[in-house]
């Protein structure tokens, strides 16, 4: 949808492992790569059965890609590919950033092998994520790609624990509410630190158990969000009201929403009184929600458009602003 280097690129490539059946690594495999990669895709489309929020409303910040590599070597440590192998291909695809702390580019390794299982990790610095899913569960998919530019942790607890653990988006030490980040989404009367009882269930809460740890940490829902153990078993509705506004905070954190913004310079100087032409480019959001205002030495002269002509009677220095507004109920 974009420039790479203002955009969340977000790639699927292929990877095998030596004695699995049907691996992706033989050219008579590559329809089935691409056909398994396009259904994981389906969570970014509007209106699709498969589609999970906030992706489609946000589709244009991101660029899809699928890589296939026929004679991609087996995943092994010792004779084959590595994990710092895939890195340098993403990285030569990707990097260097060409816009100051914006852009991001995750890779995908996909398996042709069920199961669900993945991880994922990444590197804030160099705005780089990596992560592995066998299968192509789409609930999964998404779950293992917001460990990286949404940044989002893991809400289950397991019977190992990996991680660092500790405060998060969606975790957190305290469980007294006022101290809780996601209170506002706790209804009145909710008992903190909140039960696993039936009632409780399908709330916003503040539930003991996150990160693989079982206790003395805590996360918003029981059951349900794609970030809990139900993107692996179970029916999850999709991302929880948290992680949806966690994650579209974060889109507006690596992607600038102006495109490109005319004139190119910041500072303009007429030679004499007369009528400026101003623009902006803007990377829109399916609903709409985004409103533009347009100021003047701090006082607004415009709003809801992309361009306009201003007239400059008298000389002196002038300070123009667009500025937008997600008015979305994700934020």
């Amino acid at each position: 949808t974009g420039d790479k280097d203002n955009r969340i690129n977000f790639c699927a490539i292929n990877r095998w492992v030596e004695g699995k059946p049907d691996a992706y690594n033989t050219p008579r495999l590559r329809e089935e790569f691409i056909n398994d990669a396009l259904h994981s895709f389906r969570t970014f489309i509007p209106g699709d059965s498969l589609a999970i929020d906030p992706f489609p409303e946000y589709r244009d910040f991101f660029n899809l890609y699928a890589i296939w590599w026929p004679g991609m070597p087996a995943y092994n440590w010792k004779t084959g590919l590595t994990t710092v192998d895939l890195d340098e291909i993403r990285d030569r695809l990707f990097l260097p950033w060409n816009k100051e702390g914006k852009g991001w580019v995750s890779c995908l390794a996909m398996l042709n092998t069920d199961g669900g299982g993945g991880g994922a990790a990444r590197n804030i610095e160099t705005r780089t994520g990596n992560a592995m899913i066998a299968g192509r569960e789409t609930e999964a998919f998404i779950h293992e790609f917001a460990h990286t530019a949404p940044g989002l942790p893991d809400e289950y607890t397991s019977n190992g624990v990996w991680g660092r653990g500790g405060e998060g988006s969606n975790t957190t030490l305290d469980y007294i509410e006022e101290d809780v980040k996601w209170r506002a989404w706790i209804e009145p009367g909710t008992e903190i630190p909140t039960p696993y009882s039936p009632e409780n269930m399908d709330k916003v809460g503040v539930f003991e158990g996150a990160t693989h740890r079982l206790h003395h940490i805590y996360r918003p829902t029981a059951r349900g969000c794609i970030m809990g153990a139900g993107s692996f078993a179970g029916d999850p509705d999709g991302l929880c009201p948290i992680c949806v506004q966690r994650t579209v905070c974060r889109l507006y954190m690596w992607v600038d929403p102006f495109d490109a913004s005319y004139p190119a310079r910041k500072e303009l100087n007429l030679s004499t009184p007369g009528k400026a032409h101003f623009a902006v480019e803007k990377i829109d959001n399916l609903s709409g929600s985004q409103k533009l205002s347009w100021f003047l030495n701090g006082e607004e002269i415009a709003g809801d458009v992309k361009e306009l002509d201003i007239t400059f009677e008298n000389k002196g220095e002038y300070r123009l602003e667009c500025r937008l507004l997600d008015e979305s109920a994700f934020i």
